[in-house]
């Protein structure tokens, strides 16, 4: 089933975003967004990678944003913070900076 998510997503990616608006450097957020809004049915979470600075959208067992599918090593993974709305506690500085930049 997995497999079939992820052609589902990158077909869905390739058909509505050809266009590369940021979406890695600024727009990742919303790019987030939008698939946690689309492929909703599959109960989507968007995580924050602390360590890069980037939102993905988590969809059943896999990572996406606008490249398609990302991997990584699952030790690097403890690196994401799957609750945004408590990132303030963990680093308020480094959340009000993507406030700020990113999602304002």
């Amino acid at each position: 089933m997995t497999n079939y998510i992820t052609e589902e997503v990158i077909d869905f990616i390739s058909r509505r975003f050809k266009s590369d608006n940021n979406w890695k450097t600024g727009n990742c957020f919303y790019f987030s967004v939008i698939l946690k809004e689309r492929f909703s049915k599959y109960s989507p979470e968007i995580y924050y990678d602390v360590c890069d600075g980037h939102f993905l959208c988590k969809i059943m067992d896999r990572f996406y944003d606008w490249t398609g599918e990302v991997t990584y090593d699952r030790l690097y993974l403890s690196k994401y913070m799957k609750n945004w709305s408590t990132f303030a506690t963990y680093d308020e500085l480094q959340f009000n900076r993507v406030i700020r930049d990113v999602i304002m």
